[in-house]
């Protein structure tokens, strides 16, 4: 008669496998890790601007913005750029240059970057479309530029250049902020911005000082909400002209994919 751990001994035989029992060095399977997310490099953003000023000049109140971004790396060094922005003001609230009434306006971008260590240095494209009301009154841009950045001791530094197709003129400016952490959801990112122009719509010399605080709120692991406040303080150039200081403010979603 077979016994118990016969019989146990015979069935595992014929299965091809050996029984476990405790205590012995026999173990189940590691699972599989889970693979990591790949992010496809996507990042749409919607915000509102209770003033629009752009490169110092005051265009329109209460903008709508929308923008869509895609990062794409071509290997460890170079990647590939594409941005488009959209914004429209709310109301009848463009100044009188760009016609009055509601403003419309729409940018595509593409650059090409190249990240060495903590330099950052490319090249970039950038099309100005002037809609609706404003492009009756305002010329579509082509802008060539020079982009560069560079990470030091906590500080992010910003250079760009560029060549204004339409005003036959050249735009400058340069940048420092610094991204101070308050915890794993919130951080105050304090940025300053100067620029200067040559024959780039009637500014040569000095053009505007920006000063703008931002507060990033992660909402999630791909959303963040950014209010922010802002001061633009023409100078030379473009004070004469009759641009006068601003304060302004708005806020920013962006989600990740």
């Amino acid at each position: 008669m077979l016994t118990k751990l016969s019989l146990i001994a015979a069935l595992s035989l014929a299965t091809g496998s050996l029984p476990v029992f405790a205590g012995s060095d026999a173990k189940e399977p590691a699972p599989l890790a889970p693979q990591p997310e790949t992010p496809l490099g996507v990042t749409l953003g919607v915000g509102w601007d209770s003033d629009y000023v752009f490169r110092g000049l005051f265009t329109a109140r209460d903008l709508v913005t929308t923008t869509l971004d895609y990062a794409l790396p071509l290997d460890d060094v170079f990647s590939l750029n594409l941005n488009t922005w959209y914004g429209s003001s709310a109301g009848d609230q463009a100044v009188g240059w760009a016609g009055g009434g509601s403003y419309e306006e729409l940018r595509l971008a593409g650059s090409v970057l190249a990240k060495l260590g903590p330099l950052t240095a490319g090249v970039k494209y950038t099309h100005f479309f002037y809609l609706g009301n404003a492009g009756h009154f305002v010329k579509d841009v082509n802008e060539e530029g020079v982009v560069l950045g560079y990470a030091l001791a906590g500080f992010d530094l910003g250079f760009y250049g560029a060549y204004d197709n339409t005003a036959r003129g050249y735009y400058f400016e340069y940048s420092v902020a610094r991204k101070i952490q308050i915890n794993d959801w919130l951080s105050i990112v304090p940025e300053a911005l100067i620029s200067n122009g040559s024959h780039y719509y009637g500014v040569n010399g000095g053009n505007n000082v920006l000063l703008d605080l931002g507060v990033p709120v992660r909402l999630s692991k791909n959303a963040t909400l950014t209010p922010y406040v802002a001061e633009n303080l023409p100078i030379d150039s473009l004070k004469s002209s009759g641009e006068r200081d601003r304060f302004f403010g708005g806020v920013r979603l962006t989600v990740t994919f």
